[in-house]
């Protein structure tokens, strides 16, 4: 387990070190704007939540006006007719009601991301410094760049070349942004300071068949 987790957190620290998209995201994140940034996510925050009550409050007020339809016209107060015609246009208001909650959810959800990911940035920005001097503190930096890691187990024909065996794993490391093996150029060094661009990589970083178990110690005889 000791191996296993020391490879994955020197692998990961090499990916990062190297990612030129982190480094310009966080020049232009934390070192320019973070203030602004972790303004703007609170206010939106805000603005968010409140829209959601105020679509469960208009979904709650339909609802409450369907059931009492259905009861008046059980109660023969209200003609069946008048009152489908009634209650399908409360439906379909309520499916855009529904809609609209679904949405501001999903954005409220994205909005929890950003943040974590300006969280991580300020924690880990400067010269993208790895402070992973602790168990605590290297589970939260790998937890800011990755989605997850898929471990596979690679196997391979035995001495007898009739018996297939486990001859190690590889891991599949899925990050959060397109940071392996992405790209940076200089586009014009005529201005000052000079312009660059970075173009994106991939989130998925495979890595070699590795030996994850400690090979067995032979037998000294006397």
């Amino acid at each position: 387990m000791d191996k296993t987790n020391e490879y994955v957190l020197d692998r990961v620290k090499e990916v990062v070190g190297n990612s030129n998209t982190l480094k310009d995201k966080f020049k232009t994140d934390v070192l320019d704007d973070i203030f602004g940034k972790r303004k703007y996510l609170k206010d939106t925050k805000k603005r968010l939540e409140r829209k959601t009550e105020l679509l469960q409050l208009d979904m709650e007020t339909i609802e409450n006006n369907i059931a009492e339809l259905e009861v008046d016209v059980g109660l023969g107060k209200r003609d069946r007719g008048l009152v489908d015609k009634i209650i399908k246009k409360d439906t379909d208001e309520l499916t855009i009601r529904k809609t609209e909650y679904q949405k501001t959810e999903k954005e409220l959800d994205d909005l929890g991301q950003e943040r974590s990911w300006v969280d991580w940035i300020e924690r880990y920005g400067e010269k993208l410094e790895l402070d992973t001097s602790n168990e605590n503190k290297q589970k939260d930096f790998l937890r800011g760049v990755l989605d997850k890691i898929v471990v596979k187990s690679e196997y391979g024909y035995g001495r007898d070349k009739t018996k297939k065996i486990q001859r190690g794993h590889t891991l599949d490391f899925h990050y959060k942004l397109e940071v392996v093996d992405d790209g940076f150029e200089w586009t014009d060094k005529t201005t000052s300071p000079w312009i660059s661009r970075t173009s994106d990589g991939g989130q998925v970083d495979q890595s070699p068949m590795v030996r994850l178990v400690s090979p067995r110690k032979k037998k000294v005889r006397d």
